[in-house]
């Protein structure tokens, strides 16, 4: 959806759209959305562009941080940005990024693409970590095997010499 400065009106403009962001994507291509995602919110005229307030939400494919198993995850952000036609002076010489500059979206001709402004806020809102569940056993560091569906004979009593310091200390205080 193209939303153009000048046909907003006066009172402003109320957004609700489903937006195909198949373009967005993971790791190795994957795609990352699994359906459209969906926008609500409201364009108008502010002091320094045109404001867009709204709320994203999609479902994300997305894999488990332990196992790697596909994982469907729940994302919904508020957002707020200016969207400016033009690059704003940002000082002489030097450049500095005030804290309300991070809400600038520059829209070229006084227009923006909603599905770039929707795949923006998409990967900024990205979650860090996803677990399948809470008690993910995540795969063998020995095998590989995915825990959660076999148990696999690999042993798991030898400590990295790294960490050799923190297990005694640790048996200290718990013996």
């Amino acid at each position: 959806m193209l939303l153009v400065f000048d046909d907003v009106p006066d009172e402003g403009l109320r957004i609700d759209c489903r937006l195909d962001l198949s373009e967005a994507t993971a790791e190795q291509g994957r795609q990352l959305l699994d359906g459209p995602a969906r926008f609500v919110g409201r364009a108008s005229h502010g002091t320094r562009g045109l404001e867009l307030a709204g709320r994203l939400s999609a479902t994300l494919r997305l894999e488990c941080s332990r196992c790697l198993e596909p994982v469907q995850h729940s994302l919904g952000c508020d957002f707020f940005l200016v969207l400016v036609s033009e690059a704003v002076e940002f000082g002489a010489g030097e450049m500095r990024v005030a804290t309300g500059d991070a809400q600038i979206f520059y829209a070229q001709q006084g227009q923006a693409d909603l599905r770039e402004v929707a795949t923006e806020q998409l990967y900024l809102n990205l979650p860090q970590k996803v677990v399948c569940r809470k008690g993910c056993a995540g795969l063998c560091r020995a095998c590989g095997a995915n825990r959660n569906r076999i148990k696999c004979s690999c042993r798991t009593d030898d400590v990295d010499p790294r960490f050799a310091p923190l297990l005694a200390l640790k048996k200290m205080l718990e013996g």
